[in-house]
Parts: structure tokens; sequence; C-alpha cells
């Protein structure tokens, strides 16, 4: 049995919570107008998520895309297909301030919310995404906790300041924060190199979630350039 199908969620709505519902039962309480403020859990992760949040990532299971719309200054255009909406990004015909709709969406969201049209429209061409990125790191699971900071930031690691010389290959547990995200990450990692104040780490076993926060983040980031190159 596909192990998305056989997953159970939790709604909470601001008033109770109920569940378990299935992937297909949730998509269908957001088609009858859950409202967009509700959270869902699986009942094992250790945070809520936004009802937004999770019918982006399960949009694929539901919705064919077959018929795209944009929305620029509150005038609407569609419907697309997938196809044509990238081409017209790709022409420049369609801003990328612009916000889109498709069916099985609660709103009209950014495009840095929407990775397959990023995807499609080939915006974006690095294997591994980075960014410049601030916050403070955790490092936990040493004789008093430490707080470094991070510098860069992207799916498969992290750079940091100040990170004590604890080698290539030493593995530590640590937590990001910052403004900048929508959620903390928790994972552990390795150190890859480590030159004066500078170390790289790489990621070991980040989880979905984290890994869709920094791709909404580096997104955002790298089309913000963009849309500045633009103008």
């Amino acid at each position: 049995m596909n192990k998305e199908i056989a997953r159970k969620w939790y709604i909470f709505d601001g008033g109770r919570v109920s569940g378990p519902f299935n992937p297909a039962e949730v998509h269908k309480l957001i088609t009858e107008g859950l409202d967009s403020e509700s959270l869902v859990w699986d009942g094992l992760s250790p945070h809520w998520i936004s009802i937004l949040a999770w019918n982006l990532e399960h949009l694929e299971q539901f919705v064919s895309y077959d018929a795209w719309y944009f929305s620029v200054d509150g005038i609407q255009a569609g419907a697309f297909t997938l196809k044509e909406l990238s081409d017209k990004i790709v022409n420049k015909e369609v801003p990328l301030h612009a916000r889109f709709w498709t069916t099985g969406l609660i709103k009209w969201v950014t495009l840095s919310e929407l990775p397959q049209v990023v995807e499609g429209a080939n915006l974006l061409r690095r294997k591994v995404l980075r960014a410049p990125f601030v916050g403070d790191v955790e490092i936990k699971g040493m004789k008093s906790e430490i707080r470094v900071g991070a510098t860069t930031l992207s799916e498969g690691g992290v750079g940091l300041t100040h990170l004590l010389q604890l080698g290539v290959g030493a593995k530590i547990n640590l937590t990001i924060v910052s403004q900048l995200l929508s959620d903390s990450i928790k994972t552990r990692a390795t150190i890859l190199h480590q030159s004066g104040d500078l170390s790289s780490l790489k990621f070991e076993g980040l989880s979905n979630q984290s890994k869709r926060h920094i791709l909404n983040y580096i997104t955002d980031f790298n089309l913000k350039n963009e849309m500045n190159k633009a103008s």
C-alpha cells in the first residue's frame, strides 16, 4: 500500500480537532470550504503545518493542472495549460510577481509556492539551489549548547561561521532558527569543510517538511533577484 495513502491526518480548524482523515478526505474538506487558517498534523511530526502548505504538497495527487490562471494587479487571465503558462513566464508575458491559481488551491499563491511551475519555466537551473542566509544555529550534544551564525542555506546543507574546529567528518545535531523561514529546521549534519571561521555542513536525514521550508525560501530569494534584474 502507498505509504502516503495510508497516512492519516488530523485537522485543527480553530475550534476543535477532527480526524483522522486520509489525504483524499482532507482534499475533499478543502474543496468544500475548509478555513484556510486551519492546521493539519499526521500524528507523528513534531509540528502542525498550515492547510495551505499541506495542499501545495499534495496537489499533484488530485489535480491534473489542465487549467491555470494568473492575476496581476487584480486583473485575471486564463485558463492555460501548465506548458502554456510556463511558456508565457519564459517569454516574460507573465511577471514574476503575479499570483496563480488552479483547481484544488485554497487561494491564489505566489510563484515561489509552485515548484512545478518554476521547474516547467526553467527559471532556476542550478541542480542544488543555494542562497545567502541569515539565522542562528544551535549546536546540541556537546558539554554546553553552542550558538553560531548561518551564512548560506541549501537543501543539501548549511554554511556556518564561528563554529568550533571539530574536524571534517564530525557529526552534530543542530537547529536553525530564522525569521526568513516559516519554521525552525532540526536535523543532523556532517562537517564537510572548515577553513578559518567558515564551515560547510551536509544535512543528514533532513525531513520533507524542512526541505519544503528551505526550498520555499531559496526559490523566493532567487525569484526576487530575477525580478530585480528584469526591472
